[in-house]
């Protein structure tokens, strides 16, 4: 258990420095430094980034529309709450509703991007 987490760190640190162009060579050297033999750390950043980040990507677009579906409805029952409130005269404003809701949409379509 303990090594799968710590096997999903390196590739999370690898897809991280892969996301931001950084040469495949200086991640190999990174990793060396970190204590991989460059054998197997050429071998790992090549998985990562022939596997993992597909894999990754897929998952994400898999999540995406779930958490927009989910960012819309927050976002409707905030303004359907805000709405009645001031149409009663009470005026409560559900602004934080709708902020969250805005922010589920927002990471569904960055997923769907990325």
């Amino acid at each position: 258990m303990e090594s799968a987490r710590i096997r999903q760190q390196w590739v999370n640190y690898v897809a991280k420095r892969l996301a931001k162009d950084v040469p495949e060579l200086e991640i190999v050297n990174d990793l060396t430094v970190k204590g991989f033999d460059k054998q197997q750390a050429q071998e790992f950043v090549r998985h990562v980034s022939t596997h993992e980040l597909d894999a990754m990507s897929k998952a994400g677009k898999r999540q995406a529309p779930i958490l927009i579906i989910i960012g819309l409805v927050l976002v409707a029952v905030g303004v359907v709450v805000t709405i009645v409130t001031l149409k009663e005269g009470v005026g409560v404003i559900w602004y934080g509703i709708i902020i969250v809701g805005i922010g589920f949409v927002a990471r569904g379509i960055w997923k769907l991007r990325w």
